[in-house]
């Protein structure tokens, strides 16, 4: 029980941080494109 747990919370850290990458790079581009 406990190690489903740890894997589970490892998979949606991992899809947290995916996101989150995906988001500041988001916003990396539109600063850029304002700065142009």
């Amino acid at each position: 029980m406990r190690l489903h747990i740890s894997i589970g919370t490892s998979t949606v850290d991992k899809l947290f941080y995916k996101i989150l990458d995906n988001y500041i790079h988001l916003a990396q581009y539109w600063s850029h494109s304002i700065c142009d």
